[in-house]
């Protein structure tokens, strides 16, 4: 049986797929990239995940917004004959946990940064 120019022949590591045909990308640190352009004393510099505390409480009010639209919104004219409780309350009980859930993502945000600024210095002070 005869194969093709380029094609691996039969039981090998590449012909098993075992083994990536190309070689894998090198791969490097964000402190290897950012002493390889110059700003190595930036490397020590604290990641931005502050995003992810306007990530997080945004994505919870949006799923309880999606999963009570049509009471929040006030859409809904039956509910109240069908549990006999009142439909204009979703609205600012939402709003208000929407801005509890904000409230207290910012407060670990600032918690947080704290502290990671107090290591900061203790760990330039233990430097010097």
């Amino acid at each position: 049986m005869r194969r093709r120019l380029g094609e691996p022949a039969a039981g090998t590591e590449e012909a098993t797929g075992l083994v990536s045909p190309r070689p894998a990308a090198p791969t490097i640190s964000r402190r290897g990239a950012l002493s390889m352009v110059g700003l190595g004393s930036v490397a020590l510099a604290r990641p931005r995940v502050s995003v992810n505390y306007v990530r997080v409480p945004a994505f919870v009010s949006g799923v309880l917004l999606l999963v009570w639209w049509p009471l929040v919104l006030r859409r809904v004219d039956h509910f109240t004959t069908a549990t006999a409780l009142p439909a204009d309350g979703f609205l600012p009980w939402w709003l208000l946990i929407t801005a509890a859930l904000f409230a207290a993502s910012a407060a670990v945000l600032i918690v947080r940064t704290r502290q990671w600024s107090r290591a900061q210095r203790q760990a330039r002070s233990a430097a010097k």
